[in-house]
């Protein structure tokens, strides 16, 4: 069985939330700096790093809005979007039996 962590899961939730004929998109006539028409979510992904800084947060509370709102796929969305690299992440590698867990100085589970 393939070694798979939560990240590999959000990401391929993600990567199924933004593929395919209707992806989920921001309506770019709402946000100044995004272009004039519905911008899928994947796009999102890429031009989030080449903007403004006020335009990036007004991405992010519309995300959050929606993440609060609407179904739970916004907050997929949100989530990939949030993943270093913007959801483009390679896959976790399978641990091997030289690997050592990670150590933990709290005294609670790490959640």
């Amino acid at each position: 069985m393939p070694n798979t962590s939560s990240l590999d899961v959000l990401h391929d939730a993600f990567e199924s939330l933004i593929d395919g004929p209707c992806p989920y998109s921001i309506d770019g006539r709402t946000i100044d700096g995004l272009p004039d028409r519905p911008v899928p979510a994947g796009e999102l992904r890429d031009l989030l790093p080449h903007l403004d800084g006020g335009v990036r947060d007004e991405i992010w509370r519309e995300l959050v809005r929606r993440a609060r709102t609407r179904c739970e796929a916004w907050t997929v969305i949100a989530a990939g979007l949030a993943l270093p690299g913007g959801g483009r992440t390679t896959r976790t590698p399978p641990t091997t039996r030289h690997s050592r867990p990670a150590t933990s100085t709290s005294s609670g589970p790490n959640r």
